[in-house]
């Protein structure tokens, strides 16, 4: 093999390698549009008041939003890996990522209000709840993917776990809102920022 062949096979390799980088970066984003997605049309379908049913709908809600979410996310990394031709790898990530999410859950959802019930009102341990579970559950879904994109989502809902905490008097709109601007905003710096990625590889 000559030199010029030599040169061209690594171009190839290059070339693909990017591909692989960029169907990632697409494939990642893509998730996080999904769930801000979801998170949106909470806000604008329990802005309406549904009485002693509300309560009900929202973990149908939110029950059923994990179910689709989860199935489209392992479609799309399956998508990813097939093409990486690494399917453990791909079924080894996923199972890591749902774990970061069970224990987000459980330190969000169980750990927190116990510590904070009798101290805050409930709306605003909600709030707190739902911002450390998901601080917690990218922080390990980062240990998984290795993917810095993902950093600002977990400062922005840490933050915000301490600004709700230890702040929340200050604070002009409702707490559970503010909660959505937060987490909103982490979404959107990390989708912006796997988009730059997908331009800087092409």
């Amino acid at each position: 093999m000559g030199r010029s062949d030599l040169n061209e096979f690594k171009d190839v390799i290059e070339k693909v390698e990017n591909k692989l980088i960029v169907a990632k970066k697409i494939y990642a984003a893509s998730i996080f549009t999904l769930w801000l997605l979801a998170m949106s049309l909470c806000y604008v379908i329990f802005s309406f008041n549904f009485h002693t049913a509300t309560f009900f709908l929202f973990g149908g809600y939110w029950i059923t939003i994990c179910v689709v979410v989860f199935y489209l996310s392992t479609l799309l990394y399956k998508r990813y890996f097939a093409i990486e031709r690494n399917c453990e790898r791909a079924k080894g990530d996923k199972y890591k990522i749902l774990f970061s999410w069970i224990f987000g859950s459980i330190v969000g959802f169980l750990i927190i209000p116990h510590l904070l019930n009798n101290v805050l009102p409930n709306t605003l341990i909600f709030s707190i709840s739902l911002l450390s579970t998901i601080a917690v559950s990218l922080f390990g879904e980062f240990l998984v993917l290795k993917d810095f994109e993902i950093i600002p989502s977990i400062l922005f809902t840490f933050f915000g776990t301490l600004i709700l905490t230890f702040f929340h008097t200050h604070l002009t709109i409702a707490p559970i809102a503010w909660t959505g601007y937060i987490i909103a905003l982490g979404y959107l710096s990390t989708i912006i920022l796997y988009l730059a990625s997908v331009f800087k590889c092409e």
